[in-house]
């Protein structure tokens, strides 16, 4: 068993967002490799690695809210996600912490507060970084303010998938038409070469699953040998 990985942090937010997304992917591997990227980020700030072109879409699509959720805990606490200071107390030494415990515990608390804010996603501000086609921004922001909670989320699921079926932002509609047109109910249409990409890595991932089941069978067939040899000698 693989020894525990130590962390400060006790929490995150489970986000909508990132159930919706799971439940895009079809294989129980896929949605694994999803969570636990999310999970070593948010408890140990750890950039995933060897996602399969699907799973990294999928976390691509999340990572502005998985950061921002990091960031304003590492805010808060003052310290990485290992418990060490993250700021020099020697910058203000001659500022004492108990000299006045009430301010520290109401800036505490606004803190906190804060935090919390920060947590509500999507803001504009995400959709708008996101789609990343900056134009006609005060129309954008009145018709983002009028969408419910599960249309802006909608949006945020979408919108990683229609960059990479239009990676030329040139060509990609204007943020206020995409959201007049309510455009994130349209269908992609993924180009040849995305599909013939995502074709090879889920043959890719099969094939690693299977070839880690036989490694797995081939080190059980040994310990069995090994346990029979053992129990032979002690007769």
């Amino acid at each position: 068993m693989k020894p525990i990985k130590p962390t400060k942090r006790k929490v995150f937010n489970f986000l909508r967002s990132y159930f919706d997304v799971l439940n895009k992917l079809e294989n129980d591997e896929d949605k694994f490799s999803f969570l636990m990227a999310i999970i070593n980020k948010q408890f140990l700030n750890e950039e995933p690695k060897g996602l399969n072109f699907l799973v990294d879409l999928c976390y691509e699509s999340q990572r502005h809210q998985i950061e921002r959720s990091l960031k304003g805990w590492l805010r808060v606490n003052k310290t990485d996600v290992m418990g060490d200071p993250t700021y020099d107390p020697m910058s203000n030494p001659t500022y004492d912490p108990m000299s006045n415990p009430v301010q520290v515990e109401e800036e505490e608390e606004e803190e906190v507060e804060e935090e919390c804010v920060t947590e509500i996603y999507p803001t504009f501000d995400d959709f708008w970084d996101l789609y990343d086609k900056k134009q006609d921004r005060p129309k954008c922001v009145s018709k983002w303010n009028k969408l419910k909670q599960s249309e802006k989320e909608s949006i945020m699921n979408y919108v990683p998938m229609y960059k990479t079926s239009q990676p030329d932002k040139q060509f990609r509609k204007n943020p206020s038409t995409f959201l007049n047109n309510q455009s994130w109910n349209n269908e992609i249409i993924v180009k040849e070469e995305v599909q013939t990409e995502i074709r090879k890595q889920r043959i890719l991932s099969a094939t690693n699953t299977i070839e880690s089941f036989q490694e797995d069978a081939e080190e059980i067939k040994r310990l069995r040998l090994e346990t029979a040899e053992a129990n032979m000698k002690t007769i």
